[in-house]
């Protein structure tokens, strides 16, 4: 029999889980267009701002503690590196 309180801690669970994976899918997503515009080599100005909106989604998943600080670092340095190395028009 379970307890009130794993009952509860369950629940609680489940929440976070779900918080977390949306959290986690939004930034994902946004990278995936980041890199599929890149592909397509897109003008460098809608690259900056798919990669403005990706870097808000990093900084916001750090926030809710869905990323550790240094995995975003590590994640904005990769993709600011991806667009500076591009070929300018």
């Amino acid at each position: 029999m379970s307890t009130k309180s794993s009952l509860k801690r369950a629940r609680q669970i489940k929440d976070r889980k779900l918080r977390n994976k949306k959290v986690k899918k939004s930034f994902k997503t946004a990278i995936k267009k980041l890199e599929l515009a890149i592909k397509e080599k897109k003008d460098k100005q809608e690259l900056n701002s798919l990669l403005k909106k990706a870097v808000t989604l990093i900084d916001k998943a750090v926030s809710k503690r869905v990323l550790h600080r240094n995995t975003a670092a590590r994640k904005k340095s990769l993709l600011h590196k991806k667009i500076k190395t591009l070929p300018s028009k």
